[in-house]
């Protein structure tokens, strides 16, 4: 900080200092009387430094007057236009560090609602994974038992394991339908060794509940009859009945399809749903197939598991099938 002596228009204050930001302040310095009204209220920047009370010895000492006007004397502003600008930066800096510190204050809040909602989240998913394991117990040995029929290598065994249990029931069986079909086969219907979706679902052999559906709803019923899949289960399960295990985790995965992926109330996992076979589904996986060449026997309705019959003679498509069969090297399959 430079200081000299200078006049600023007509008035002249004793000192003047000029800032590194190239800012003027004029400094008069009172022994005996003080700043005049016209000066202080015309020079800008203009400060007092107060000597009336110094000793002529401090003045006659160059250094303690030095710390006097530097330091030690009292002084005042009259106005300041760059000390109301450091006052203004403070104000702004100040005003800023609350925003700041405002912004920090809500932050952490917001972390601690967060923490807060997600414990609490946490409880309630723990809350419903115990009531869903709960809610599991009574079906687990059910569950193990679908999950495993899901793999093709159980399904075989298990079908293989009716197959010597249902011994009698197809030998009765296949005595009636060749009986009402006027001919002597040792071979299955047609159409019922076929193997579809779930069809071990019932307390039976395949070969004796399809070669039931296929008489009854099929060979009975004229030329363009229609029925339901619902009402050929309704018959399956009076006559033949399904594995308790079954239809108890069928009627599981049913309500377990009423509550949306994500909800957390759920019982079965994505593997254990997929396992699952519903009786509607495996009835209509069978009636499908018989929609098919070589079968033909059905039409399906679009829009549901509706089915109208579409063969006239099913006499003739017996004979057919066991020539096709003879004619392909089959004849002398076991099934």
């Amino acid at each position: 900080m430079e200081m000299e002596q200078t006049t600023s228009h007509r008035l002249r204050p004793d000192l003047t200092a000029t800032l590194s930001d190239g800012t003027d302040l004029f400094i008069e310095v009172a022994v005996t009387h003080k700043v005049e009204d016209t000066k202080a209220q015309t020079l800008d920047n203009l400060m007092e430094v107060d000597l009336s009370a110094i000793e002529r010895r401090q003045v006659e000492d160059l250094e303690t007057l030095r710390n006097l006007v530097l330091h030690g004397a009292p002084r005042c502003w009259y106005q300041s236009s760059w000390m109301d600008g450091i006052l203004n930066q403070s104000a702004e800096k100040a005003a800023i560090d609350a925003k700041l510190n405002q912004a920090r204050d809500n932050y952490q809040a917001h972390l601690a609602r967060a923490k807060l909602a997600r414990e609490a989240h946490e409880k309630h998913l723990a809350m419903l994974d115990a009531d869903r394991q709960h809610k599991r117990l009574p079906y687990e040995d059910d569950l193990v038992k679908a999950v495993k029929l899901s793999a093709p290598e159980n399904v075989r065994m298990f079908r293989n394991q009716l197959k010597l249990q249902c011994e009698v029931a197809i030998e009765q069986t296949q005595k009636e339908m060749e009986a009402w079909l006027y001919t002597q086969t040792t071979h299955p219907v047609h159409g019922s060794e076929l193997e579809t979706n779930g069809d071990w679902i019932v307390k039976t052999h395949p070969l004796v509940w399809k070669a039931y559906v296929l008489k009854e709803f099929v060979f009975s019923n004229g030329y363009g009859a229609s029925f339901a899949a619902g009402k050929v289960l309704n018959a399956v399960e009076r006559w033949f009945g399904f594995w308790a295990w079954a239809k108890r985790v069928a009627e599981l995965k049913e309500q377990d399809e009423k509550h949306g992926p994500g909800t957390g109330l759920r019982l079965l996992s994505d593997h254990e749903r997929q396992s699952i076979v519903l009786p509607i589904d495996a009835m209509a996986s069978f009636l499908d197939r018989m929609t098919y060449k070589p079968y033909g026997y059905l039409e399906k309705i679009p829009g549901g598991h509706q089915y109208i019959v579409r063969y006239r003679d099913p006499f003739t498509a017996q004979c057919n099938y066991f020539a096709e069969r003879v004619r392909s090297g089959q004849a002398g399959e076991a099934l």
